[in-house]
């Protein structure tokens, strides 16, 4: 065999036996470059907070992989089961809110669980042990404050509007009007609505079909986020609201005290008027008026 064809045969066993080495080292190599980070929670637990107030708990979440979407868990101190929320994202930033119904106690517990596209799991606190949140200020007792002007009469073809200024120094949970058709054995109820034009307003609409059948009973009923409910009226002893006839809902001019005040005021000024002028010809005329205010 030639020198040639020996250095040829010698090249390519070479070439075969130490390209694929190679691929193998340069495929390791790729793979450690690109070996995803670990999944870390960044975030400054929250430790105090204001009675009646939403809290707001932020974590900054980082991994190689996707982070899939984090969990917040919580309770109140004492209570055996947590709530979850799922936390919202801004990039690499998650933020959860627990609720200001949460904030009523002595404190709260919680949690987070955040997990990878890889299925890797990282936690900061535990169900055993969780971080705490203490909540200043003194607890709520006192039930809600309902400021309400009742309506007590309405015609059967007007809608009948209810509004009130319900105030509570922990916040409002809910207001809610009961009401009912006179004598009916159950309550419809309608969640007054926050009207927006000052803090505290509610309003709900008792639609006019509910009052072709007669009189409306009805109550208000307020609950704050620490459960203290105050009313106007209750179940038992509901306001009432009369129903008259067409489109009368008691306005009528002819039914205010003040239309016959004025028309005794003014036909008395008219008779004296006409009393003062009867005297003859002589002397000057005295001209009546009637000022009413």
């Amino acid at each position: 065999m030639s020198s040639f064809l020996k250095i040829t045969l010698i090249f390519t066993i070479s070439t075969f036996l130490i390209f694929p080495f190679h691929i193998f080292n340069s495929m390791v190599v790729k793979a450690w470059a690109e070996e995803p980070g670990p999944l870390i929670i960044n975030f400054k637990p929250i430790t105090r907070a204001e009675r009646g107030k939403a809290i707001e708990i932020v974590a900054e979440i980082e991994s190689g992989n996707v982070v899939m979407t984090p969990e917040l868990y919580y309770r109140k101190q004492g209570e055996t089961r947590y709530n979850k929320i799922r936390m919202e994202r801004d990039k690499d930033r998650f933020t959860a809110v627990i609720p200001q119904s949460a904030a009523d106690g002595e404190g709260i517990e919680y949690y987070i669980i955040a997990e990878d596209s890889s299925n890797n799991q990282v936690s900061e606190g535990s169900p055993e042990r969780p971080y705490f949140i203490a909540i200043a200020g003194e607890a709520d007792e006192e039930p809600p404050k309902i400021k309400f002007t009742p309506v007590r009469e309405a015609g059967k073809v007007n809608d009948i509007v209810l509004k009130a200024n319900v105030e509570d120094k922990s916040g409002i949970k809910d207001v809610q009007l009961y009401y009912r058709q006179k004598d009916k054995p159950s309550y419809n109820i309608i969640r007054m609505e926050n009207s927006g034009k000052l803090d505290g307003d509610y309003q709900a609409v008792i639609p006019s079909k509910e009052n072709n059948a007669g009189d409306i009973e009805y109550y208000i009923e307020a609950t704050d986020t620490s459960e203290n409910t105050g009313t106007k009226g209750t179940a038992d002893y509901p306001l009432i609201i009369n129903v008259v006839s067409g489109g009368d809902s008691g306005d009528s001019i002819f039914k205010k005290w003040w239309f016959y005040t004025i028309l005794v005021a003014v036909g008395g000024g008219a008779a004296a008027a006409l009393s003062s002028g009867g005297g003859g010809s002589q002397g000057s005329q005295t001209k009546g008026s009637v000022v009413v205010e």
